[in-house]
Order: C-alpha cells, then sequence, then structure tokens
C-alpha cells in the first residue's frame, strides 16, 4: 500500500522538515495551511486550507485519502497564543476536532498524529516524564491537554488510531522568528553585516529550556506514528535544560562582537515556567529514538544562515 501524509500546518519550520522526513522514508506528502510554504521544498500536493474551516477539512481529507495525518498546525506556539487566545483554542481544539469527525466513519481509517507540548505539564525544576502532573499555567498548554482528552474519545468510541506526542521546545533554519533561537539569531547576524547596533533585545532570560534540533523532532513523529503504541503518549525533548541568557551569550560570541543585552518589556509573557527539561527515556526504551544533534550545532545553523541571507 502506498503511503500517504497529508500534513495540516505544513508552512511552519517543523512541517517543510516533516516532508523531507517522510518523503525520505517513501511516503507520498501533501500540505496543507493558511499560508504558502516559504521555502524551495516541494510536496507532492499543497492544499490551502484553514483548519478550523469545517466543510474545507472534510473536503480536503476526502481528496487525498491519506493513510497518515499529522496535525501541526499552531499559533506560533506559547508566546503567540497569550496575544490571540481565542484564534489559538479555535486552532488548537475545533481543528483537531474537524479532521477527527472528518474520517471517524472511514472504512479505512487513517492515522493521526496530535502534536502537544512539553507546557502542558505543571511547573517544576526536576525533569518531566510522562508521568509528571498536568497543570499548565497558560492558555496554550490547557488547550493541548483538552487536545489529548479529545483523542481518547475517539479512540475509545470510533476505534481511531490517535497518537499523542509532548514536544518540549526546538529550533531550526527557517524557524518563525517569533521564537527565542532565531529572534537572537537574527539580531546578531544583523549587526555583524551591517555594523549598525550594539544591543541584543530579549524576552526573560532567567529562566532555562530545553531545546531540540527540528530534524531529530520529526524524526520522532515519523516513529510515532508508525509505531504500534496508539494510546501511549510520547514527550519529545534533548534531556538538557538551558539557561537562555547562557543560550543569547553563545549567539554573541559567534559574531565576536561585544554586544550588550537588554530585555524588552514587550517581550515578557504573563506567565512563564522557570524550568523545562524533559525525559525522553519512554520514547527511547520503546521505539529506539534519540537526538543526533545538540542545541549548539543547531543555533550555530540558524545564525550562519541568516548571515547568508542578509
Amino acid at each position: 500500500m502506498v503511503k500517504k501524509a497529508l500534513i495540516f500546518g505544513v508552512a511552519g519550520v517543523s512541517g517543510v522538515y516533516l516532508g523531507r522526513e517522510l518523503q525520505a522514508n517513501g511516503y507520498e506528502v501533501y500540505g496543507s495551511d493558511i499560508k504558502e510554504v516559504q521555502d524551495n521544498y516541494r510536496f507532492d500536493g499543497f492544499y490551502s486550507c484553514d483548519v478550523t474551516d469545517t466543510a474545507a477539512v472534510k473536503t480536503l481529507i476526502n481528496l487525498i485519502n491519506p493513510t497518515h495525518i499529522f496535525n501541526l498546525t499552531d499559533v506560533g506556539g506559547v508566546g503567540q497564543a497569550w496575544k490571540a487566545p481565542q484564534r489559538m483554542l479555535g486552532v488548537n481544539l475545533t481543528g483537531t476536532l474537524n479532521i477527527l469527525e472528518a474520517i471517524k466513519n472511514f472504512l479505512m481509517k487513517p492515522r493521526v498524529l496530535l502534536v502537544g507540548s512539553g507546557d502542558q505539564y505543571a511547573p517544576s525544576l526536576t525533569t518531566l516524564d510522562e508521568t509528571s502532573p498536568l497543570k499548565s499555567t497558560s492558555p496554550y498548554g490547557i488547550s493541548k491537554i483538552a487536545q489529548e482528552e479529545i483523542a481518547e474519545v475517539y479512540r475509545d468510541k470510533y476505534g481511531l488510531e490517535i497518537f499523542c506526542v509532548r514536544p518540549f521546545n526546538h529550533a531550526g533554519v527557517g524557524q518563525n522568528e517569533n521564537f527565542f533561537v532565531p529572534m537572537i539569531c537574527k539580531q546578531a547576524a544583523e549587526i555583524k553585516k551591517t555594523g549598525v547596533g550594539d544591543t541584543i533585545y530579549t524576552g526573560n532570560i532567567t529562566v532555562s529550556r530545553d531545546f531540540l534540533d527540528v530534524k531529530d523532532l520529526v524524526n520522532g513523529y515519523r516513529m510515532v506514528i508508525e509505531s504500534s503504541h496508539p494510546n501511549e503518549i510520547y514527550n519529545i525533548g534533548y534531556g538538557i535544560s538551558y539557561p537562555l541568557e547562557e543560550l543569547v551569550k553563545y549567539i554573541i560570541s559567534l559574531t565576536g562582537l561585544d554586544l550588550k543585552i537588554e530585555v524588552d518589556g514587550n517581550l515578557i509573557r504573563p506567565s512563564d515556567n522557570p524550568y523545562s527539561c524533559c525525559d525522553h527515556s519512554k520514547i527511547t526504551k520503546q521505539l529506539g529514538w534519540e537526538p543526533k544533534h545538540n542545541i549548539h550545532e543547531t543555533i550555530k545553523e540558524v545564525y550562519e544562515d541568516y548571515l547568508n541571507r542578509l
């Protein structure tokens, strides 16, 4: 049987890398988003579709008849979700329901991967595994908890194979500049290239985060949806939490310049967990997944990409 993947939310960085990962492993790949992919990557087909549009989602799924569906739709992560919580809830919950409703009566039901977040967990100063308490401090994390509850209902009532993952922070070339790594790398590269400015502007950098290269992330997505464990939930992360201030200083070191760091109040979130670190032992033991890249390699790639583009 031909493996046909349909990726909702494909215009984000993880969508493009996932498309490459799947094509390299024998899939036909069809992408969907409300905006075009800003990349020279080519899918087997691309369709404009708003995941909150019930009729459009159903029409697209019937057209493609995929064997695998990946729901990567997002509003731009936790930070952007604070700015547009209504839109975020619509995308994360209505969008998920639209996909599951569209396939619940299929004779040959496609496998579905739903992307959650490490932000679902209650704040903790220890490493988080899948049994850690769920009590998010953000609307984004709360919506992802609800998404998993919806998945459980549709597994039980309609026999759907729905796979859930909880990825932690990730980064890679092409990521939206609303995210931490590209935001800082772009500023540093512009100062290096133009010689204008001497200050890097940041949000709260007193916190620590676990970062994973997007290539490792999408490899995990593929391994999970190809597994025989639709009732399991898997963390995906690197397993080391880095202070953001340390990473900013590393990016500055790549420039060879003596740059200042200044906190921009507009980049501060209403709530920010002080520490986040992933325990990925479950996916490693059960599926053999493990990260192959460290965040310093990834950051250097992102910084150099900005230098080349500038």
